[in-house]
């Protein structure tokens, strides 16, 4: 089991914000016949926020994103290639976007 990770939270109206912890995170692949990694969902009102802790050295087939994502590594480094062959690798707090 992964630890917790806290995310600080505003309320709609902008009038109250609160801590919460992430948790409940089950080590499961995010596509058939992907690696297993641990994943927790935090879901808001029109979104759903993914939490996905990669272990050291994790390697995942390819798969199609299901919906436009943000990526927002929080430590270590991990890398994307697509299908022409074009790998770009992103460290702590690069944001990548993909749709």
């Amino acid at each position: 089991m992964y630890g917790l990770i806290t995310v600080i939270r505003l309320t709609t109206n902008r009038t109250h914000q609160s801590r919460c912890q992430i948790e409940d995170f089950m080590e499961k692949g995010i596509a058939p016949d992907t690696s297993p990694q641990w994943l927790s969902n935090l879901k808001q009102s029109g979104a759903t926020i993914t939490f996905t802790v990669l272990p050291v050295g994790w390697v995942g087939n390819w798969h199609e994103n299901p919906k436009p994502q943000w990526i927002i590594p929080l430590s270590g480094r991990w890398f994307v290639e697509t299908m022409d062959g074009q790998r770009v690798e992103m460290g702590e707090g690069e944001i990548r976007v993909q749709k």
